[in-house]
């Protein structure tokens, strides 16, 4: 998850979470259509600025090393509506210009690339199915454009609010809207916790705001603001904050340009990168010498870090041999903490047999210490394209019993890459899937009784979580009825991770017996994610709330009871009595924002 947060980071793919469209061809009279729905109208063209600006901070705790990054892009799109039918519009889009800097400095060439025109096709409901790019555009270049568009993505429905269900690269979240006027709405973001792989983090927190302006003459949006923020800890001590802001403003519409510009075969992304492709092949030797070369420069360097990643990244796929020369340097134990960890970074992002071997051998053997250990397996989890080999080592290591001390660590986090790989595995139709599947359920649900087989399922049950397979919803509901409390707690963060909304009835049911206060905590904390709880439910959690003794506890009830004012505006009253009588900071911080964005829309 480490890994995966900083690609997405320099990639954009710190992408601003998406947001679905939903689709409607505009009536004759743009003058007579509502609000309710964005406007698509063939042959509609429009100009907006763009200009996006994230700043990355990451430190770690246990070295105290750290490296901030900005990332800023500037741009001026073009849209045109190219097609609308029923239930699909075709969109062609283009940068006109376009600067993207990375800590600073930026490069001609990319710039020349991203404003390549490219095609977007939304399918009924607003989810944007398809991004189709020419050949010639490498991977990296298609993920900016794909999510430079994600970020200005809404959902539209009846009514003064709504929720809904979105997801980026990270996860699943819950979208609020809440309608200002009649063009004017604000969102808000939130349970993106119960998304994440939350047994892969120590801690996380997120709070964003988006002001959307409309206007019926005009397709898509007129205006859009965004600011965010995300903190993240995990189990290797890196702590990453990210803060991102992004606008877009209608300037002007366009005279239509000719469909032509947008008239080109799609073509699949390359499975290297441009940067690779366009180099000279190097010797083995050679790509060995220049990878040192790479390494030390990057261990020497504060600005432009991440182009000396990149290049290790291209220089380890060359040939088998660098990676093994890089774990040469890695355990010479010459190089900061800082380099280490990116090192580990440009192995996942290498991909290929020969990195994954190289994070096998440093998973595997015991002469390397944790920390390298356990940035291995986070690597792990974050391939794409696991080998047999790679699975296989991560079987073993979650296996087994031999691991003693700090090394013992390694166990859960093994067991918990298995289910981010099920994750990746399953979403791409893996025929291999169903038997890791059906090996983390056989390792979850097989009880002996014993205190090291709690622990054991304990991973287990995380780790099914972790892949996102919603049809586990059935074992893991099973499992909160578990003699071990730690089961229990597992399966409830679990069934979070997957989607709560399938399984939110049983949460509440449980809750209202459960003992365990670590287990209660565990169910309240995913049921803040429930996207439409009933009125029973509400009413038992707000007669309990003001006398919970758990200080966990009490705290995701006032989320819950906060997150669902608008729906059930009996909850003031509740949360009003909390504030006065609440000693835990955070829970009054909590509930006042509740009240404050209550009070706001109010007065709207």
């Amino acid at each position: 998850m480490r890994l995966k947060l900083i690609i997405l980071a320099v990639l954009f793919l710190v992408v601003l979470p998406g947001v679905f469209l939903s689709l409607r061809q505009a009536p004759e009279n743009p003058q007579t259509a509502t609000q309710d729905t964005l406007q698509w109208r063939v042959g509609s063209s429009q100009q907006y600025q763009v200009e996006t600006d994230s700043l990355v901070q990451m430190t770690n705790a246990r070295s105290g090393g750290g490296q901030t990054l900005r990332i800023q892009v500037q741009g001026t799109l073009v849209m045109q509506t190219l097609n609308v039918s029923a239930d699909t519009a075709v969109v062609g889009m283009q940068f006109s210009s376009v600067d993207l800097l990375i800590g600073g400095n930026s490069n001609a060439d990319t710039n020349r690339v991203l404003t390549t025109p490219f095609r977007v096709r939304f399918v009924s409901g607003g989810i944007p199915e398809a991004f189709e790019f020419p050949a010639g555009i490498s991977a990296k270049d298609r993920d900016i454009l794909k999510n430079l568009i994600k970020m200005f993505q809404v959902t539209m429905h009846n009514g003064a609010s709504w929720t809904a269900k979105e997801s980026d690269a990270s996860g699943y979240y819950e979208a609020v809207y809440k309608r200002n006027s009649a063009n004017e709405i604000t969102k808000t973001k939130r349970n993106l916790a119960g998304a994440m792989n939350a047994a892969m983090l120590k801690d996380f927190s997120f709070a964003s705001k988006e002001v959307i302006q409309l206007d019926a003459r005009h397709d898509w949006v007129k205006q859009m603001s965004l600011e965010e923020k995300r903190n993240t800890r995990d189990l290797s001590d890196l702590n990453m904050n990210i803060r991102n802001h992004a606008s877009l403003i209608l300037t002007s519409a366009k005279a239509p340009l000719p469909n032509a510009t947008w008239n080109f075969a799609a073509s699949a992304a390359p499975a290297d990168s441009a940067d690779q492709q366009h180099k000279p092949r190097l010797t083995p030797e050679q790509a060995r010498k220049q990878m040192l070369s790479a390494l030390e420069t990057l261990d020497g360097t504060e600005k432009g870090r991440i182009t000396w990643i990149h290049r290790l990244r291209d220089l380890l796929r060359m040939d088998k041999s660098v990676p093994a020369e890089l774990l040469k340097a890695l355990k010479a134990g010459k190089l900061s903490d800082r380099t280490q960890a990116d090192a580990y970074l440009a192995l996942e992002l290498a991909g290929n047999a020969y990195a994954q071997e190289a994070l096998v051998t440093v998973m595997t053997d015991a002469s390397w210490p944790e920390r390298d250990a356990m940035r291995a397996i986070i690597a792990l989890a974050g391939i794409k394209k696991p080998t047999a080999e790679t699975i296989s080592s991560l079987w073993q290591t979650a296996d087994s019993s031999q691991l003693h001390g700090d090394r013992h660590q390694l166990v859960s986090t093994a067991t918990y890459a298995l289910g981010s790989i099920g994750a990746a595995m399953n979403q791409e139709n893996d025929p291999d899937y169903p038997a890791l599947k059906a090996r983390l359920e056989q390792g979850a649900l097989s009880a002996s009784g014993s205190a090291d087989d709690v622990e054991v399922r304990t991973n287990y049950v995380y780790a099914l979580g972790n892949t996102r397979d919603k049809s586990l919803t059935a074992d893991l509901t099973g499992l909160l009825d578990d003699t071990a409390p730690a089961v229990r707690q597992a399966a409830a963060l679990a069934l979070n991770t997957i989607g709560v909304d399938q399984a939110a009835n049983e949460l509440v049911s449980r809750f209202q017996v459960e003992t365990n206060r670590s287990v209660r905590s565990a169910i309240m904390e995913s049921l803040v994610n429930w996207s439409a709880p009933t009125q029973a439910a509400v009413t038992s959690i707000a007669a309990e709330v003001l006398s919970e003794p758990n200080e966990g506890t009490r705290y995701h009830m006032a989320q819950f009871l906060g997150n669902n004012l608008d729906k059930y505006p009996g909850n003031k009253q509740i949360l009003q009595d909390l504030l006065r009588t609440e000693h835990s900071k955070r829970i009054r911080q909590s509930v006042a924002d509740a009240l404050a964005v209550a009070r706001n829309e109010s007065v709207q």
